[in-house]
């Protein structure tokens, strides 16, 4: 093992675009093809498999300071949509950006918060001439492919072990009665690199057609976080933190983003500029069950940016009604007990990192509230300020009053 780590840190840098790019390429004497480990109605996701036959091996100790290889995001949907992989790599660079610019009161509010990251930016690539000989090392790569497309480069995020995987799987369609469905997924390779995603707005036997997961994905419904003993108010801290964090820091209406639970990123792709806060869900803990684990967002393609005012918050509340049930849902928490603690839970952690982001925003860009009682804000600074203060507040009511008109992010 610590051969291979040798090997393979000589060969790649977490920080350095062109080493990623390389592992996707011929340009390292190789030309196995790449492994399809995820897809959707956008494109397809691939992965250099050869350089870590066993992904598992990432859990060891010393494994953690291996580079981890990057994903290709390949476009392969509507020619009229394409431009999309192009819109979510200029909302990752703003994204990080946002984290670096901001930094100091980043750590101030997210500090001691469970970590939420955002997978590492490397490159996108264009269909046009600049990037043609790229594509001319990765298409013999890709099964099928014969002319350059447009793809994103970004680091991988690595899925829990395959053990826990495998019972994740199994709890949710025993509770389906799904043996068949089971089976042949457990046995299915290709489904092996999936990740989690933790819907805390459903549950499995309220699904229209009890759906475990999907290609690259099983679903956490919050019902089996309950049988399996995991504390959903933990994850749906960590969720409210994350929303706050796109929502005021980036400041984007958070469109169609995902929410994953997958394990930490290795000491090896560590940085500043791609997480907020801290803690880590441990194996010691009520999480202990699922290992070592974090919370990730993915997926900025749909994301835009708007505008500190209420019609931009009226973007992000029509937003928080998305395709995935990954928050609490105020509108089942009117009927269901353990639904509205969640609710509860999730509505006053959001309100209060907001409240702390929002405090801070204020005072960097208006200077702080009664600095001086001889010098106070002008008159116009201080309505500004209230405007960005009530914010948050208006966020929650919109999406308490939207609740009954909405179907609640349920999965078809």
């Amino acid at each position: 093992m610590l051969d291979q780590i040798e090997q393979l840190t000589e060969k790649l840098s977490a920080n350095h675009p062109l080493r990623w790019t390389e592992q996707l390429t011929t340009s390292q004497s190789n030309s196995q093809p790449l492994d399809r480990i995820g897809s959707g109605s956008c494109g397809s996701v691939w992965v250099d498999s050869s350089l870590y036959p066993n992904i598992d091996d990432y859990n060891t100790d010393s494994a953690a300071y291996l580079p981890v290889p990057p994903a290709l995001k390949l476009w392969d949907g509507p020619s009229s949509k394409k431009l999309q992989i192009n819109k979510e790599a200029i909302m990752y660079r703003h994204i990080m950006s946002r984290i670096r610019d901001t930094r100091p009161w980043v750590d101030q509010v997210f500090g001691d918060s469970f970590r939420v990251n955002i997978p590492r930016y490397v490159k996108c690539l264009n269909d046009g001439p600049d990037d043609r000989k790229l594509w001319d090392k990765i298409i013999p790569r890709i099964p099928h492919m014969s002319k350059p497309s447009r793809a994103l480069i970004s680091e991988r995020i690595l899925p829990l072990s395959l053990p826990v995987r495998r019972m994740l799987v199994i709890k949710a369609e025993v509770a389906r009665n799904k043996a068949t469905a089971k089976q042949r997924l457990v046995d299915d390779k290709g489904n092996e690199p999936f990740l989690v995603r933790p819907y805390l707005g459903q549950k499995i036997q309220n699904t229209p057609k009890g759906f475990w997961g999907s290609p690259g994905n099983v679903f956490l419904y919050i019902d089996l976080m309950e049988e399996l003993g995991l504390d959903g108010k933990e994850y749906a801290r960590a969720m409210a933190d994350g929303l706050a964090f796109m929502l005021w820091v980036c400041e984007t209406n958070a469109a169609g983003v995902d929410f994953v639970i997958a394990r930490p990123r290795p000491v090896a792709n560590t940085g500043k500029d791609l997480s907020v806060g801290t803690k880590t869900f441990t194996a010691s803990g009520k999480e202990g069950i699922l290992g070592e684990h974090e919370m990730w967002i993915l997926d900025f393609d749909c994301c835009k940016r708007i505008f500190m005012t209420p019609e931009g918050v009226e973007e992000a509340v029509e937003n928080f009604w998305g395709k995935d049930p990954y928050y609490p849902n105020p509108k089942t928490a009117k009927k269901d007990e353990r639904d509205a603690v969640l609710w509860k839970v999730f509505k006053e952690r959001f309100l209060e990192t907001s409240e702390k982001v929002m405090r801070l925003k204020c005072d960097s860009k208006f200077g702080k509230e009664q600095e001086s009682p001889q010098e106070p804000l002008p008159e116009e600074s201080q309505q500004a300020r209230k405007v960005l203060m009530s914010l948050p507040e208006l966020f929650i009511k919109r999406v308490e009053e939207t609740a009954e008109d909405s179907s609640g992010g349920i999965s078809m």
